[in-house]
C-alpha cells in the first residue's frame, strides 16, 4: 500500500469516527472538513503523528481543530 493510499484510508477512518461521535452522516462531516480545509490542513498535515494515536484522541483533536477554525471565522 502506498503512502497516499494509507493517508486516504486514514482520512476515511477520521471522517467515519468523527461522524459516529457526532451522530451525523459521514458525507456531512466530509463536506464540513473539506469546506474548512481540515483534510489537508490538519489530517494530512499531521498524519505522521495522528495515525499513531487512538481513536478517541484523533476524534477529540480533530473536533478541537474544527472548533478553533469556526471560532476564528466568527
Amino acid at each position: 500500500m502506498t503512502l497516499k493510499e494509507k493517508q486516504l484510508e486514514f482520512i476515511i477512518y477520521c471522517i467515519e469516527n468523527t461522524a459516529e461521535r457526532l451522530g451525523r452522516y459521514s458525507a456531512d462531516v466530509y463536506n464540513k472538513l473539506k469546506e474548512l480545509g481540515a483534510i489537508d490542513g490538519y489530517i494530512n498535515a499531521f498524519y505522521d503523528t495522528l495515525h499513531t494515536q487512538g481513536k478517541a484522541y484523533i476524534v477529540d483533536s480533530l473536533l478541537e481543530y474544527i472548533l478553533s477554525l469556526i471560532h476564528i471565522s466568527e
